[in-house]
């Protein structure tokens, strides 16, 4: 049975995405502190959520555990260059300083496409 467009699904693991990320360039990690606040793990540059921009955005949601919902985002950073990945919640068990990241930043599903997180924290 194929899946349903827009709907969730175990096509896909966390894993995979990552892995597809990396192959992609996004190497390294970031990390996000208070306010939503993301840390290059590089060169240890900080940039405020506002100032966040995401390459890509690929929100997992699982058709067995809705309750399980993740946003894995790459992004590269201004100081230095890096290209990376941060994984965070969203929904009712995101931390509420990846709810200040997700609120602050402009995904490329901003712009219209289907997987856009409409209120993260």
């Amino acid at each position: 049975m194929d899946p349903v467009p827009g709907a969730p699904s175990d096509n896909t693991t966390a894993t995979a995405e990552i892995d597809d990320l990396r192959s992609q360039g996004y190497g390294a990690d970031f990390v996000v502190g208070d306010g939503g606040v993301v840390r290059c793990t590089k060169c240890r540059h900080e940039e405020r959520p506002e100032d966040v921009v995401v390459d890509v955005f690929r929100r997992m949601e699982g058709a067995s555990d809705p309750d399980d919902m993740s946003a894995i985002l790459a992004m590269t950073c201004r100081e230095c260059g890096t290209k990376g990945i941060v994984m965070v919640g969203y929904g009712p068990r995101a931390s509420a300083e990846e709810g200040d990241l997700l609120l602050a930043v402009d995904t490329p599903e901003d712009e219209g496409t289907d997987a856009s997180v409409d209120d993260p924290a």
